[in-house]
């Protein structure tokens, strides 16, 4: 049978974590769907993994060398066969019903594209997770997402493969905000479903290398900020103010908040009234603090309980 989705799964040094990812695919129900693992120049015994899902619609790509998940996913989606691409990573999962849900959300809206709300998961000895409900329309566009990347689409995206092909792939060059790059360009054109219902679970694990943030950030004001500047002075503050707090958040996890501040000032100096990334970076860390240092948390749905 032909699959309706692909899903592209890169891996890299993360035998003991994808295959609940790769369960978490097969568990989804009334969608043909293949899935491509990619692994990325992996030194575990990943074969290993991949021999507990005999039979399964699931086809291994294999990188001689390290390219990191942008030219993994591009190696998947090569080889795709469906219709539509879909992102996971080899640490996250998907709920069930994931597939058939957000299908059935972009093709009634005539959507070619869409991410959902997720969960967060801080630890892998529990079931319990935090809601991310990020609270946005259910169309974004350019005016949204010049303002960072915090729909997770590594993990809740899905695109019709024709307009992955008109947009063009993810860029190698980066290895951090690829993702925020590719939505940009695809904004450009296209409208970005937001279905408001946590259908993945994403676990936050080792903060990101500060180099790779530090030089993703640089790629991205080369390439869009004087391209905003010239379209819309306004479109170009939003992304200015989204730049800043990502370098609020940078020093925030670098413990440095003196530097933090200056950037969190920053952004709100460039946009006072509805900035969007504080409401995404810092509100979220206030509300922590008011609960005592941690969020409120819920029993991932579908899962039983620690004490179960």
């Amino acid at each position: 049978m032909t699959p309706i989705v692909s899903v592209v799964i890169p891996v890299f040094n993360r035998a003991d974590l994808v295959g609940a990812a790769v369960q978490s695919v097969l568990d989804q129900k009334g969608i043909p769907f293949e899935i491509l693992l990619v692994d990325d120049a992996s030194t575990d015994d990943l074969g290993a993994t991949v021999a507990r899902f005999p039979g399964a619609p699931l086809s291994v790509l294999r990188h001689a060398v390290n390219s990191g998940a942008a030219g993994a996913r591009n190696t998947g989606i090569a080889a795709a066969r469906g219709d539509w691409i879909a992102f996971l990573d080899s640490d996250d999962i998907w709920l069930p019903g994931k597939l058939e849900q957000q299908l059935a959300f972009l093709t009634s809206r005539g959507l070619s594209a869409g991410c959902t709300d997720y969960y967060i998961r801080r630890a892998l000895d529990t079931e319990e997770v935090e809601e991310r409900l990020l609270a946005y329309k259910e169309e974004l566009t350019l005016r949204d997402l010049v303002w960072g990347c915090y729909v997770s689409p590594g993990a809740t995206l899905m695109v019709r493969r024709e307009v992955w092909d008109e947009v063009g792939p993810l860029d190698p060059a980066y290895r951090r905000f690829e993702d925020w790059d590719w939505l940009m360009r695809f904004s450009r054109r296209h409208r970005l479903g937001m279905l408001a219902q946590p259908l993945s679970c994403v676990r936050f694990s080792a903060p990101p290398a500060r180099q790779q943030v530090t030089e993703g950030l640089m790629r991205l004001e080369v390439r869009y900020g004087s391209l905003l500047a010239k379209e819309s002075p306004d479109l170009a503050r939003r992304f200015r103010a989204g730049i800043a707090m990502e370098r609020a958040a940078m020093a925030f996890r670098d413990r440095k908040p003196l530097i933090a501040a200056w950037h969190v000032l920053h952004s709100l100096a460039l946009v006072p009234i509805s900035n969007l990334a504080f409401a995404k970076v810092v509100a979220p860390r206030v509300r922590g603090a008011a609960y005592g240092g941690t969020r409120p948390r819920v029993i991932l749905p579908g899962r039983p309980s620690a004490s179960s």
